[in-house]
């Protein structure tokens, strides 16, 4: 059985890492930005916010990520042919007042990514439970050259009535790296939208939307940073 202090961080990990990134904000405790990109090597910056009225300890901690087809983030430690520098791996931030921790990161090859955790230590609680939020800092070393529409295909559009969803499966099929910024799925009188979301090299993606509308939905659309993905469902069987 896990110790206590190590459930209550992974559960509050879960809840800030919905659908793989998370929104990197607690109730007393901040990182910013949450996500970033660079062509190539990274020289970059994270600020730690402590809202709150202690003082905090942060640790930092870095690992490598996959994403599955559900949109699930699976996490281990750092690839080797990643290499970071960090400026700081541990901070004590006072009340109402932020630090900043610095890097530099480079890839024997591109496409990369990793995400750097800062691990704020919150109060003891009266149970003797430990508690500490995990907030990530997201970075993607890019390619060269950017994904292109042709390296996007959609490879189902589902939809299911007796279910009220729409399933859509959306794949990469090049060795680059990019981010999808939105998603839609409409119909004469009905839109619905989504997030956007990472597409990482070789992968597939599932997007799953609640559709109650009274009828069939008639297109899913995908926008990308220089392009956008749109196809038409197929006319339901009469």
């Amino acid at each position: 059985m896990n110790p206590p202090f190590l459930f209550v961080r992974r559960f509050l990990a879960v809840v800030v890492m919905a659908a793989g990134f998370p929104v990197a904000d607690g109730s007393a405790q901040t990182v910013r930005p949450v996500i970033v990109e660079y062509r190539g090597p990274a020289k970059g910056k994270l600020e730690l916010v402590n809202n709150g009225f202690q003082p905090t300890n942060v640790v930092i901690e870095t690992r490598s990520f996959t994403i599955t087809e559900d949109g699930d983030g699976v996490y281990g430690p750092l690839a080797k042919d990643i290499h970071l520098k960090l400026s700081a791996m541990t901070l004590r931030i006072p009340p109402k007042q932020s630090r900043y921790v610095f890097y530099e990161a480079t890839a024997d090859r591109l496409p990369a990514w990793f995400v750097i955790y800062s691990v704020f230590a919150g109060p003891v609680q009266q149970s003797g439970l430990n508690i500490q939020l995990d907030l990530p800092h997201t970075v993607y070393l890019l390619q060269k050259e950017p994904l292109e529409r042709q390296d996007v295909t959609v490879e189902s559009l589902d939809y299911q009535p007796d279910k009220h969803r729409v399933v859509i499966v959306i794949a990469n099929q090049s060795a680059k790296l990019g981010r999808a910024l939105q998603w839609q799925v409409a119909s004469r009188g009905t839109k619905t939208e989504g997030s956007g979301f990472p597409l990482l090299p070789r992968s597939r993606r599932q997007l799953e939307v609640a559709w109650n509308a009274g009828e069939a939905p008639d297109t899913f659309s995908v926008h990308f940073e220089h392009f956008s993905v749109k196809e038409a469902f197929s006319a339901p069987a009469r």
